[in-house]
């Protein structure tokens, strides 16, 4: 009788443990789907009314495992990002976000993307009139410390937008792998050659600023900034770099939140349009991400990076990065924008190209549209 309970009691306590273990197993699942989907306070859309654009802040859905995304696809894609060190991440489908990790409101340097942010004016201001592409260095009167040739001055607008303007004078801003792969001057002519040139695109900020007689931050304030409603941005956020013992040309850094970048990759994805309003013509959206030339294995536009092989390549994709994992990515054909931050304050922090690309397509293996 006794060895009867004691077998009883013993069977009891196996299904005890049993229960325990399922109930911490239901409690963890539970604790990653909150994980997975949203860091912040994002409203929930009425799918009645949503129009694909957020409002004052971004709008979430409800339930993004009825929309065909996987739990344990979007699980697995969690864990990658927090193995490679980012420092937020957001990826909107149809104008609504689906997941967002890390500190989507703290403001990071944008590194390179900062040229996107300028080019996107150039196509408002060249529209507008104000600005004329095939002007020449010469005719605008730029010259720099050590002075350009007359070959180089023949370089116009349009070469410096595709970063071919054949002018490798010493820029600021610049890393030394840059100065290390900088063709000899007058090596080749306005055109020809394409090298990623921060004395083109610093020069840029200072033609944009004499033709439209605006300056960098308040333009793009007043122009992009406030029509797309961003919810962080202000114009101290940029701020100018001098190196005068190399250039007269100042670089124009800026810091920007995720919550903000995403919205400038949904105008993108929308060919420049904000709900009704055209923010950006359309045809400089086509140009800007055409290929002009290749580097990095990439097709590159107006500094837009244009996918050509890999299976990011099918959905069209195309990206803006800047130095140590910082990216803006658009995937037309799934109607998808990608952000991707690294927290650059601590210059030890850096996610390559290859591992955020890697996370987006997790991501994007997650989604299984429905029938």
């Amino acid at each position: 009788m006794i060895k009867f309970k004691t077998q009883l009691f013993v069977s009891l306590l196996e299904r005890i443990v049993i229960i325990l273990i399922s109930l911490s197993s239901f409690i963890s699942c539970e604790s990653q789907t909150a994980d997975i989907s949203n860091s912040y306070n994002y409203k929930i859309f009425n799918k009645e009314t949503f129009d694909g654009f957020p409002d004052t802040t971004w709008s979430r859905y409800h339930d993004i495992y009825s929309e065909g995304w996987s739990e344990k696809g979007l699980i697995r894609a969690k864990k990658y990002y927090d193995k490679i060190g980012s420092a937020a991440a957001i990826l909107i489908h149809n104008g609504a976000v689906v997941v967002a990790w890390g500190d989507v409101k703290e403001k990071y340097w944008v590194h390179s993307i900062r040229k996107s942010f300028l080019f996107s004016m150039y196509g408002i201001h060249e529209y507008k009139g104000n600005i004329d592409l095939n002007k020449t260095i010469g005719e605008l009167g730029i010259n720099d410390k050590d002075s350009l040739s007359e070959m180089e001055k023949q370089a116009k607008i349009i070469d410096l937008l595709k970063s071919r303007s054949g002018i490798y004078h010493p820029a600021a801003n610049e890393s030394q792998e840059m100065e290390n792969l900088r063709p000899a001057r007058q090596s080749h002519k306005p055109g020809e050659f394409w090298y990623y040139n921060n004395w083109d695109y610093n020069v840029l900020g200072v033609i944009f600023e004499q033709e439209t007689q605006t300056r960098i931050f308040e333009e793009f304030h007043r122009r992009v900034a406030i029509p797309i409603q961003m919810e962080d941005f202000d114009v101290s956020d940029g701020r100018y770099t001098h190196d005068p013992e190399k250039t007269n040309h100042p670089g124009y850094p800026i810091i920007m939140s995720a919550n903000d970048m995403a919205r400038f990759g949904l105008l993108y994805l929308n060919n420049g349009k904000w709900k009704d309003k055209q923010i950006i013509p359309q045809d400089w959206i086509k140009k800007a991400t055409t290929i002009y030339s290749h580097g990095w294995g990439n097709g590159i536009g107006f500094k837009w990076d244009i996918k050509i092989d890999g299976s990011l390549k099918k959905y069209g994709t195309y990206k803006t990065s800047g130095w140590a994992g910082h990216t803006i990515m658009v995937i037309p054909k799934l109607n998808m924008v990608f952000i991707h931050r690294t927290n650059t304050f601590d210059r030890q922090n850096y996610v390559t190209h290859k591992e955020y690309e890697k996370l987006v397509k997790k991501i994007i293996r997650s989604y299984h549209p429905l029938k």
